[in-house]
């Protein structure tokens, strides 16, 4: 459920933002990265904006269209990992583009600028990403 992830949400930003935590020197630190980037796609992935019970084979449901959802956090955090984690990027990117099909019935101007601020980074496929997302909106 939203409140689930929104507990867990800081600690995902910390996975991504870091490249793992707790690491010791036989763990592969992208492992923990690509585990916590499934995590997000598996709920981004099997979100509609207009769902508004949960489906009859889940219990509960996450709905990103939800403002409870941490979505700027979530979206700055696969800005982060599509800059930093070339491996897991294309990976990151799809996710970020269902994130916003997700929200694009509910999206916030502060949510817009993180998108925004993204085109004008460095990096072309971060640039590539919001706009795809902002396409999407």
């Amino acid at each position: 459920d939203v409140a689930t992830y929104s507990y867990t949400a800081p600690l995902i930003a910390q996975i991504f933002s870091k490249g793992g935590i707790g690491l010791t020197e036989d763990d592969d630190p992208l492992e923990q990265v690509a585990l916590a980037l499934d995590l997000v796609n598996s709920i981004a992935g099997n979100v509609s904006p207009f769902l508004t019970r949960p489906r009859a084979r889940d219990d509960y449901y996450i709905l990103v269209s939800q403002t409870a959802f941490p979505r700027k956090q979530t979206m700055e955090s696969l800005i982060h990992v599509i800059r930093q984690q070339p491996k897991l990027a294309k990976d990151a990117s799809s996710t970020l583009i269902d994130v916003g099909q997700a929200l694009q019935a509910t999206v916030i101007p502060e949510e817009l600028r993180v998108l925004l601020r993204g085109t004008l980074l460095q990096e072309v496929y971060v640039r590539n990403s919001c706009l795809q997302t902002l396409q999407v909106l």
